[in-house]
């Protein structure tokens, strides 16, 4: 006999869902209670991390789906963790020896798995395992300590690992926020920081681990409307160069080596040049590259963080370039054509707009240059 499924569950999921694909059908829903539980859990993770306004993209179709990308960060869903053997170092040698031994398996399906795109409060993932009903938060831990030792080479970084029950299942202790964020702000730079929750203390954990900013309303991972916006001006702006074509000449010019080869020789030297001086005196064609280069890198995902010197770079290679034509025979007609009829007529009021928020901006000091390459 089926056990009952809250239709407040399926309510929560759809309503996340809804707005954020173009068709929530893409994703199958389960019906079975503890797979509901597990999907209402990842919805309410990436709610807190993302925030209202995170739109969503399917990685893969139907069974063959891969994951869940959403600006600065990928979450893998009842994922397959691929590792054909644990780290001998958890848990232990002699265990790994014998599960070999006697052909022993571990689970290797994970509940939830979300790699940021960049480490956030020093931490690369979460790695999340859900229980309903009356599993307790002990059939977590065993789950937990598999997973993450067979992960151990693909993610090396610190995790957030977590183990949430249904209602707090049998745990004794009430979740204290504090004692969480101490625990995740002391302790060694690399270790993993271990959390047990009921579904309800998702968010507020999310806030006591530092992994996005409290009393915001949105995660620390995605961007706000002004980063949309100012996004939106660079891409318009950037993308009216063909720095892809212009790349592949410039390389076949100036080598004898094999095409591609040339190309990546040549643009890892000029990227480190214009890098380690910014010197925004160089040829119009050069900086219109390394402007397409971070919409392509950093821009198009999007996960670009706009208090790095990278954000500050982009900026000022806007206000370089915007008032100029690409080269001819490098220019992208689409893309030319919608900056003439949305971007330009509004330019001046961009250019303030974008000058405001450098200004604004307080950037992290990340060395003399501010950026390596």
């Amino acid at each position: 006999m089926p056990q009952f499924v809250p239709e407040e569950w399926n309510r929560e999921i759809r309503g996340w869902l809804l707005g954020r694909l173009e068709s929530i059908d893409r994703l199958p829903l389960p019906s079975g209670r503890e797979s509901v539980f597990e999907l209402l859990c990842v919805v309410r993770l990436l709610d807190a991390l993302q925030g209202p306004s995170g739109q969503i993209r399917l990685l893969g179709d139907g069974e063959n789906l891969a994951g869940i990308r959403l600006p600065g960060m990928t979450c893998f869903y009842q994922g397959w963790h691929g590792g054909e053997r644990l780290s001998d170092e958890e848990p232990g040698a002699p265990c790994v020896s014998a599960l070999e031994r006697h052909g022993v398996v571990l689970p290797r399906r994970l509940d939830a798995l979300v790699r940021f795109d960049r480490p956030i409060a020093g931490f690369s993932g979460i790695l999340l395992e859900a229980k309903s009903g009356a599993q307790s938060f002990a059939d977590t831990v065993h789950q937990l300590e598999a997973y993450r030792a067979a992960l151990r080479e693909q993610l090396p970084g610190a995790l957030v690992i977590w183990g949430v029950v249904e209602g707090g299942g049998d745990r004794a202790k009430a979740f204290a926020p504090y004692e969480t964020h101490l625990a995740a702000t002391k302790r060694e730079e690399g270790d993993d920081l271990w959390l047990f929750t009921s579904e309800e203390e998702i968010r507020e954990a999310i806030v006591a681990a530092g992994l996005v900013e409290p009393g915001k309303g949105l995660g620390g991972c995605g961007w706000r409307p002004e980063d949309e916006k100012e996004g939106s001006i660079y891409t318009a702006c950037a993308l009216r160069f063909d720095g892809y074509a212009w790349l592949k000449a410039r390389a076949r010019a100036g080598s004898s080596r094999c095409n591609d080869e040339a190309e990546g020789v040549f643009r890892d030297s000029l990227l480190k040049d214009f890098f380690s001086l910014e010197n925004y005196d160089r040829p119009l064609e050069e900086l219109l590259f390394v402007f397409f280069t971070i919409q392509r890198g950093w821009i198009k995902d999007p996960w670009l963080q706009w208090n790095e010197q990278l954000a500050r770079v982009a900026r000022r290679l806007f206000l370089e370039t915007c008032r100029h034509e690409p080269p001819d025979g490098f220019r992208c007609d689409d893309f030319c054509e919608r900056w003439c009829t949305e971007f330009l007529p509004r330019l001046p009021k961009l250019i303030a707009f974008v000058k405001r928020r450098d200004a604004e901006t307080e950037y992290e000091k990340l060395g003399p240059a501010g950026i390596e390459w």
